[in-house]
Formats: structure tokens, C-alpha cells, sequence
């Protein structure tokens, strides 16, 4: 993987978590209607939508924060090897 990889994917995972929480927003601020046939007509998909891009969010940052936790090592290790 290359060192730029954490930061794309902070960046992705910010944006993830965002959509899922303007997802789960609009669920609640989207009232429920019935319409004239008895139908009802709610935004329920947004639900686990939401749910679905926060998770997503969450795992990415976990891979870029293991990612460049493992790439700050190495190079820990080449700088040590380097010196001595």
C-alpha cells in the first residue's frame, strides 16, 4: 500500500460517515404521510442506509489509522537501521 493511502481514506471515511449522517437526519425529519388510497409512504430506506455508510466510515478509518500506525513503524525501523 502506498503512504498516501491513509490519507485518502481518512478522507473517505469522513465522507462516508457524513452521508450516513445526514441519511439518518433526514430519516427522522421526513415525516411519515398516508396518502389518499390508505398507502403509506415513508423514507425507511434511509435507515439502514445511514447505518450502512457509518459502518462503512468507521471501518475505513480504522484501516488508515492501522495502515499508517504500521507504515510509522516501519519507517521507525528503517530510521534505526539507517543509524546503527
Amino acid at each position: 500500500m502506498s503512504a498516501r493511502f491513509p490519507a485518502i481514506a481518512f478522507r473517505l471515511a469522513a465522507l462516508s460517515a457524513l452521508a450516513g449522517s445526514l441519511c439518518l437526519v433526514a430519516s427522522v425529519l421526513i415525516e411519515p404521510r398516508v396518502d389518499a388510497q390508505g398507502m403509506l409512504h415513508e423514507p425507511f430506506f434511509l435507515i439502514p442506509l445511514g447505518l450502512f455508510l457509518l459502518a462503512i466510515g468507521i471501518l475505513l478509518c480504522l484501516t488508515a489509522w492501522l495502515t499508517r500506525a504500521r507504515v510509522s513503524c516501519q519507517d521507525d525501523q528503517i530510521t534505526k537501521e539507517g543509524n546503527g
